[in-house]
């Protein structure tokens, strides 16, 4: 199975994954409530802890305050990546010990936190998207030209254009100018995130 998260961690992830695996496991469980109950606050701003509690946390904690922040990030990405795949519990369970190698206590505290809140996270992520922009349009042209030199037809090129609607209600295009090499690639992503959806149906 696909991971939800893609085929690879990224470094800063996998840093993420170490501080919660050494953390204390009965401590764990309590700041990840916090965490799932800041993703279904209004604001995108508001951070689960103050800067107070941060510093008192990352002590009772035993860990600096970076690795606190690396922690409560990965935290919230488990979450939210969750909530936009509306993730069953058991298919969150495997995907966090078999692919993120979390340690089964950490894992439990992430499938009781999502069995238990899933409904209002994933309410409050419907209202908030995660994502500050969304396609809501696809366009496209093929482009061809031909050389002026040698009168020979110069390599075709797809032009893909996305209409992009932007959470504070803006709207903008991002255009993509693709050789056919560069757009066989685009295709191979898309089918993998196909896949990746279609696993988890």
């Amino acid at each position: 199975m696909s991971s939800l998260f893609g085929s690879s961690i990224t470094p800063g992830l996998q840093l993420g994954i170490d501080v919660i695996n050494t953390v204390d496991s009965q401590k764990f469980p309590l700041v990840l409530n916090r965490v799932a109950q800041c993703i279904q606050t209004k604001s995108d701003d508001l951070k689960p802890f103050s800067t107070e509690e941060v510093e008192r946390l990352s002590t009772t904690l035993s860990i600096s305050q970076s690795e606190l922040q690396l922690m409560l990030d990965c935290s919230t990405l488990i979450l939210k990546q969750a909530a936009f795949n509306v993730t069953k519990p058991a298919v969150l369970q495997q995907q966090l010990s078999e692919h993120w190698k979390l340690n089964e206590d950490k894992v439990d505290a992430f499938v009781s936190t999502w069995t238990n809140q899933a409904k209002n996270i994933v309410g409050a992520i419907k209202q908030k998207s995660i994502h500050p922009k969304q396609v809501e349009g696809v366009s496209w042209l093929l482009n061809t030209a031909v050389s002026s030199d040698t009168g020979l037809l110069l390599e075709p090129r797809a032009v893909v254009e996305l209409k992009l609607r932007q959470s504070d209600s803006g709207k903008g295009n991002l255009r993509l100018d693709l050789d056919q090499s560069q757009l066989q690639r685009f295709y191979e992503t898309l089918e993998t995130i196909q896949s990746s959806l279609d696993n988890l149906r």
